[in-house]
């Protein structure tokens, strides 16, 4: 990487060259702040530096690296009694794509920053072309996510849950969506993943859990009855370890009852060390919340665990469900699942339900509730209000 910070020559002639020098200093500390024992940072002179990032093996990481670069950069500086604000142009480079010797590559980084200082400054371009487009979507989702969280862009659409042994609704799914103000309507497939890899995921989370459970204290006040509501909790904010807060948090700005809030977690979350996951997994039922493991078979968890947590349900996946009538291998699962989750007492649940021959199937399985485009897409909160009591007037 090679890195130039921006309009210094507009600080060093306002601030004087003595704290110009101090200046870079600073910028460089937190340059160095940013990187791993096996990267390596140098001053190239004026104020260029040189980054060399090492042990890097995808795109995903080096994307990661630039956004941190950029956003820790743009933070103020304490400097001299006040408060200065900058940025930096980066360019990229990568070996071996764009070169196998040093010279080739800091040429062409070098070419890169050029570029990304010529297109406005405080951002980053790469030197290779696939790489460089990667780059600008990932930046400018990590932007735009950073944005929708000041500017309130983001809502729940709730897809209904029900159970079949009375055909009723019981609860919905709590899935963000993104008004991006170019872009129209995103769904979570073409954001989430960088909202997980920026962090954002968390403030992000902790939003949906508090908005959800406002929801469904929204619904009762209009005259529903109580309907549990069910959120994905991302892996990254399950390991930062206060999940527990941000659920109290919630339930008592909202007053919605903790049995009716639901954890949907996915199983790579469950692979974690046991001992702590056990601790964490028992405080979160203290609280009274219940708890599912989303995405059921997908994954590598062990059935040796499953009897040891305290889950209320599983959530088969709908890759098992989509073929359920054609596929006799999926058709098995689907029959093993249910009889070793009502074996431990836990309820079952079927996403992706699309046709009256998979609910046909699904109940003579003994599927305890399902959901999917059969009954209802995901629905904005007021529509999905709409939507219940249609069903309660027929």
């Amino acid at each position: 990487m090679a890195l130039n910070l921006d309009n210094f020559k507009f600080l060093n002639d306002s601030l004087g060259y003595a704290s110009g020098d101090k200046l870079l200093k600073l910028f460089a500390e937190r340059l160095k702040g940013c990187l791993h024992e096996t990267d390596a940072m140098s001053r190239h002179g004026g104020d260029v530096f040189i980054i060399l990032l090492n042990n890097i093996h995808d795109d995903d990481s080096i994307n990661y690296m630039v956004d941190m670069l950029l956003t820790e950069v743009s933070s103020p500086f304490a400097f001299a009694g006040r408060n200065i604000s900058t940025s930096c142009s980066i360019g990229v480079a990568v070996y071996p794509t764009d070169g196998h010797d040093f010279e080739k590559l800091f040429g062409r980084a070098c070419k890169a920053m050029s570029q990304a200082k010529e297109e406005g400054r405080n951002t980053a371009r790469f030197f290779t072309e696939k790489l460089n487009t990667d780059s600008l979507h990932y930046l400018n989702i990590a932007y735009g996510l950073r944005e929708a969280l000041a500017h309130h862009q983001f809502e729940l659409h709730y897809q209904p849950q029900i159970s079949l042994k009375d055909a009723q609704v019981i609860g919905a799914e709590a899935l963000i969506r993104w008004h991006h103000p170019q872009n129209g309507m995103q769904p979570p497939a073409q954001f989430i993943s960088i909202a997980e890899q920026t962090g954002l995921i968390v403030e992000m989370g902790g939003w949906i859990i508090e908005e959800a459970c406002r929801q469904g204290m929204q619904w009762q006040k209009n005259g529903l009855p109580p309907l549990s509501v069910a959120v994905n909790v991302s892996a990254v904010q399950f390991r930062r370890g206060n999940l527990d807060k941000v659920i109290i948090k919630a339930l008592e700005k909202t007053g919605l009852n903790p049995q009716l809030l639901e954890l949907e977690l996915t199983e790579s979350i469950l692979l974690e060390d046991i001992d702590h996951l056990l601790a964490q997994l028992d405080g979160l039922k203290k609280l009274g919340v219940k708890l599912a493991i989303d995405d059921f078979g997908t994954g590598y968890f062990s059935l040796a665990y499953l009897k040891k947590f305290n889950i209320d349900r599983l959530k088969i996946d709908q890759s098992f469900v989509r073929d359920i009538n054609t596929d006799p291998n999926d058709a098995a699962i689907v029959r093993a699942i249910v009889q070793m989750a009502h074996t431990l007492n836990l309820e079952v649940i079927a996403e992706g339900v699309e046709d009256e021959a998979m609910l046909k199937h699904l109940r003579e399985s003994g599927c305890d509730e399902v959901q999917g485009y059969l009954f209802s897409k995901p629905l904005p909160a007021d529509a999905f209000e709409a939507f219940i009591k249609n069903m309660y007037s027929m």
